[in-house]
Order: structure tokens, then sequence, then C-alpha cells
């Protein structure tokens, strides 16, 4: 896991519903980089969306 991917992880871990923008906010990197950290979370099975994009949330699961 890079250093992006636990970024991302750990604050999903806290807050569930974040977006992209936020993520990137909090993580000091840009909307990309998350995008790809967050599809790297999800193909590696560490998170899964739940519900829509629009109103849904991220479950972690490890």
């Amino acid at each position: 896991m890079s250093i992006n991917e636990k970024l991302v992880y750990e604050l999903l871990g806290e807050c569930d519903s974040l977006t992209n923008a936020e993520l990137a906010t909090k993580i000091g990197k840009g909307e990309k980089t998350v995008y790809r950290a967050i599809k790297s979370l999800k193909e590696n099975g560490y998170i899964v969306r739940m519900g829509s994009n629009a109103s849904g949330y991220w479950k972690v699961i490890k």
C-alpha cells in the first residue's frame, strides 16, 4: 500500500462519506491522485462503495 493509499484509507476509516475533493484537500494532493488511490484500494479489497455514487458511502473492509 502506497503512502497516498494509506492516507486515503485512514481518512475513509474515520469518515466514510468524504468526497474525492475533500480527500485531496486533506492529504494535500490532487483529485487524480485520490482517484488512483481509491481505485487501487477497491481492486485490492480494502474498501467497497455502498449505495450510489451521489449518495453512497465507502465501507472499509480490511
